[in-house]
């Protein structure tokens, strides 16, 4: 015979787990009063609306979602969120009124409850304080690179150096302040050493240029000078000489040609 109808009612799956089987597989099996009992109930499970929310879809009005949404916990209107200052920012955080206000309309658009907002709020005011904070220490370390890489190249003379360069910035219609150490506009020490460097270089020039007329430094092309400048560490054109400078070894030649007689 038949196994009764009831033993239908459990399954058992290969680990022995126990679980009502499906209605679908039993009902015929089972007494009419059970049966008609059961398929009653899930009908009125799939039409009960009541205490229910229906989810929208992509065509449902937007008197659909503004139903959901209030269902849900959204405030009637934007400035239901309440967004506010915090009684205390992270360093280098400001507070944005116009900013606050965009940000709550466009939550109270896509459905955002006041806790989800606030969640975000707090995201986003942690998040910009870590940033300003790495931005922070990644310029004091930029800073103090600068100072070290000052001291290696002036050490002591670096007030010198300085002014120098700030003189031949207002010269060239420069600002002096993009060569002040201490400026927000200082160009760096590279650029300081580059122009200092030229100053130097412009200096040493301009004095080997300057017609000598003096006891000590005779003017080129005498024999004086051509003594001066092969003999004396101190004369203008000295290092010129050393070098082999074409000009200033010709006019030193030339100055030996005029020696006295007997010199």
């Amino acid at each position: 015979s038949s196994p009764p109808w009831h033993e239908s009612l459990i399954s058992r799956s290969a680990d022995g787990a126990e679980r009502l089987a499906d209605f679908a597989l039993w009902k015929d099996k089972a007494p009419a009063p059970l049966r008609d009992f059961i398929t009653a109930n899930m009908t009125a499970a799939r039409t009960k609306t009541e205490g229910m929310l229906r989810i929208p879809d992509a065509g449902s009005a937007p008197e659909d979602w503004d139903t959901l949404y209030k269902a849900l916990g959204r405030p009637d209107a934007p400035d239901g969120y309440g967004l506010k200052a915090p009684d205390k920012l992270p360093d280098g955080v400001a507070w944005d009124d116009a900013m606050a206000a965009q940000f709550a309309g466009v939550a109270h658009r896509i459905g955002l409850t006041p806790s989800q907002v606030s969640a975000l709020q707090e995201f986003q005011i942690g998040h910009v304080g870590t940033q300003s904070a790495a931005a922070r220490e990644a310029m004091q370390k930029s800073i103090e690179a600068e100072q070290a890489a000052l001291k290696s190249a002036f050490g002591e003379s670096l007030p010198q150096a300085a002014a120098d360069a700030q003189r031949i910035a207002a010269e060239h219609g420069l600002p002096p302040s993009v060569f002040d150490p201490v400026s927000g506009d200082f160009w760096g020490a590279d650029a300081l050493k580059l122009v200092s460097s030229l100053a130097g270089r412009l200096t040493k020039l301009s004095r080997e240029d300057r017609p000598l007329s003096s006891s000590s430094n005779p003017a080129p092309g005498g024999y004086a000078y051509a003594k001066a400048a092969s003999t004396d560490p101190a004369h203008p054109d000295y290092e010129a000489y050393r070098r082999g400078d074409p000009t200033v070894v010709k006019r030193v030649n030339d100055g030996w040609k005029q020696m006295p007689k007997g010199g």
